[in-house]
């Protein structure tokens, strides 16, 4: 416990956190800024000098008894000076004079960790947010809590109160590792009442889950939490959702002017001279056999064999698949995946011709 907790300290300017400076007050991180403030002993603590740093606190605590704070800042002294008892004893005294301040709150979330309290450390981790919500965005504050499945449903039990500071946990910072994205992602799918984040809250998340290499993740967060995604194997067919664009990397990308008929699907009137993409997608299909069909016809009604489609596992690379017509003016291409990669990307382009095209019907099924 006493290794994990050192993350208390760090979080007044020690190891993974802060940098020393002849001024730490001023890299303190916001959490911890209130119980610096002022603090002579927080400043030794900064600087790693633990020793004056528990003379300093003694000192003070002796001057002010019932400032949490200065309990909390002899406390941490004295752990990271490995005298376990006497810190142990700082930090009764500091807890019994109220939850608010950090050191103290932190010491006892890890406390309770050590002994597999889950869910009295998701208490005294909620309670040191609640003051600070951005902090949740931090991966240091959930060590311990969000490496087993127990703490997870821990957890999710105080994030299911919506608490300020649920928007950031699920926003986090980009130091977060794949590991700890995981785990947050497991916490979002434990609590009942989906979609929490909703299109705007879970995009981000399923971003970062993409550019991490878990596409798969990313793609059930996103449907999962955005109403707006559950159109099948491809999002968006009708190619009409242009705020989603901006929003989710399982969106479409297009490279020309789109003009959406809504139902009746979107009008493609772009001039080309050669093979021109005007749109792409990220999916994440499974390795089996599938099926792009569409309808297209052109300006009179007439069947048009001007859409082209291009498959393949990373977005530079597409190869374009033959396509047949099948019936009236709908055309179908064959696609086969593969485990050689775990997503791929569907591009439409436009063939050279005249006139406009206007494109419907759009699907991926499997293949049957």
């Amino acid at each position: 416990m006493v290794a994990v907790f050192a993350f208390g300290a760090i979080g007044n300017g020690l190891d993974r956190i802060s940098v020393r400076s002849a001024n730490p007050e001023n890299s303190v991180p916001g959490l911890f800024a209130d119980a610096s403030l002022g603090s002579a002993a927080i400043r030794h603590i900064a600087n790693e000098n633990f020793v004056m740093a528990e003379e300093v606190a003694t000192k003070a605590l002796v001057r002010s008894p019932l400032e949490p704070g200065r309990s909390g800042a002899l406390g941490t002294a004295r752990l990271a000076l490995g005298k376990y008892g006497p810190a142990d004893q700082a930090f009764r005294v500091s807890g019994q004079l109220g939850w608010r301040d950090p050191l103290t709150q932190l010491y006892w979330q890890r406390s309770a960790l050590a002994r597999g309290e889950y869910d009295v450390a998701a208490e005294r981790l909620d309670a040191l947010l609640r003051d600070n919500p951005a902090q949740a965005r931090s991966p240091e504050l959930f060590m311990g809590l969000t490496d087993t499945a127990e703490g997870q449903r821990a957890l999710a039990r105080r994030l299911a109160l919506s608490p300020g500071w649920a928007g950031a946990y699920f926003l986090p910072s980009p130091e977060a590792s794949v590991g700890e994205l995981r785990a947050r992602a497991a916490v979002l799918e434990q609590l009942d009442d989906q979609p929490v984040l909703g299109c705007k809250g879970g995009a981000p998340l399923a971003d970062r889950m993409v550019r991490s290499g878990e596409p798969a993740l990313g793609a059930r967060i996103w449907r999962e939490q955005c109403p707006e995604a559950d159109d099948g194997l491809l999002f968006d067919p009708g190619l009409s959702r242009k705020g989603a664009r901006r929003l989710s990397p399982f969106a479409w990308e297009t490279y020309a002017e789109i003009a959406s008929g809504g139902d009746q699907g979107v009008v493609l009137n772009i001039p080309v001279s050669f093979t021109r993409r005007f749109a792409r997608q990220l999916v994440v299909l499974e390795p089996d056999s599938y099926v792009l069909a569409w309808d297209a016809v052109d300006e009179n009604g007439e069947p048009s064999d001007r859409i082209a489609v291009s498959f393949g596992c990373t977005p530079d690379t597409p190869v374009q698949l033959s396509s047949a017509r099948r019936r009236g003016a709908t055309f179908q291409a064959a696609m086969k995946v593969t485990s050689a990669c775990d997503s791929q990307y569907l591009a439409l382009s436009l063939k050279p011709g005249n006139g406009a095209v206007r494109l419907t019907g759009l699907s991926l099924e499997p293949a049957l």
